[in-house]
């Protein structure tokens, strides 16, 4: 009897100790939960009817507005206040360049059959376009394809053969002759020959893009004086400016998707080149003294 009452207080102080080591050790772990996880929040900016605007420059809309380029130059405070423009500029010029677009197409019910007609056809027009005085490098085939070709009829796919196509891309420099050239590519083309487009530039941008720069950067001031004049401000020094988009000419597009069956009987393609855009953007901002 002794040694299991002696046993028992010995199981009722080691279940008190295990109650206690648990408890200890349930408030460490909230202790540590709460010191740990504890970071500082990110900070959220209001502006308020009251406030002033401003751009938070490291944030996603600001780099859309220079990128880390703008961050770095404007300076590194989340609110900075400043003029901010856009200016754009565009010449007009007569175009010195033309691109045609054409090629043949044909269907038959063998591959060979195929590639042997529009063989034929596409160098009779090479022949045409050469003779016309086009450069050879002035020459590009853009695509050249072999596929089967199908419809469907009741329901059901009918084969209806290999269908070959062989498209080039054409520069003419003399824009007085494009009308003649189609005309002759047509007639040596016949119903295989395929128009996709044509369409007019200038080949060297450079210069014009120059003076659209110039008009876009005068456009960027003279609405940073408006801004400044209508919020009853000093308007400051630039502080920044970058160009986007491109000095790319701006084609006119004159003709697409003609097919030649008709041609022949044409005596002469009107044409007419119309006048192509040069168009520089940018962007600007202008200290508030």
């Amino acid at each position: 009897m002794l040694i299991i009452e002696y046993l028992s207080r010995k199981l009722v102080i080691i279940k008190d100790m295990l109650k206690l080591i648990l408890f200890a050790s349930l408030l460490i772990a909230v202790a540590s939960g709460c010191t740990g996880s504890s970071t500082e929040s990110p900070a959220i900016s209001e502006v308020s009817s009251n406030s002033e605007p401003y751009l938070d420059i490291s944030s996603a809309d600001a780099r859309g507005f220079g990128g880390d380029s703008y961050s770095n130059s404007y300076g590194s405070s989340s609110q900075s206040t400043g003029i901010f423009v856009n200016g754009s500029g565009k010449i007009s010029v007569k175009p010195d360049l033309g691109i045609i677009n054409l090629g043949v197409s044909k269907t038959d019910k063998t591959v060979s059959r195929a590639r042997k007609a529009a063989g034929t056809a596409m160098n009779a027009v090479m022949n045409a376009v050469k003779k016309s005085g086009v450069a050879d490098n002035d020459i590009k085939t853009q695509h050249f394809g072999i596929q089967p070709e199908y419809r469907w009829t009741q329901n059901k796919q009918e084969f209806l053969g290999y269908k070959v196509t062989n498209n080039i891309s054409v520069k003419v420099r003399n824009l007085d002759n494009v009308g003649d050239l189609i005309d002759e590519v047509a007639n040596a083309g016949g119903d295989l020959i395929r128009l996709t487009g044509i369409s007019f530039t200038v080949e060297d941008a450079n210069q014009l893009a120059v003076k659209a720069r110039e008009l876009a950067v005068q456009d960027a001031i003279t609405k940073a004086k408006q801004f400044a004049s209508l919020t009853d401000v000093t308007l400051g020094k630039l502080i920044y400016i970058s160009e986007t988009g491109s000095n790319t000419p701006i084609p006119m597009v004159k003709a697409a998707g003609i097919a030649f069956s008709e041609a022949a009987d044409i005596s002469s393609s009107p044409i007419s080149e119309g006048e192509v855009e040069i168009v520089i953007r940018i962007q600007a901002v202008f200290g508030i003294v």
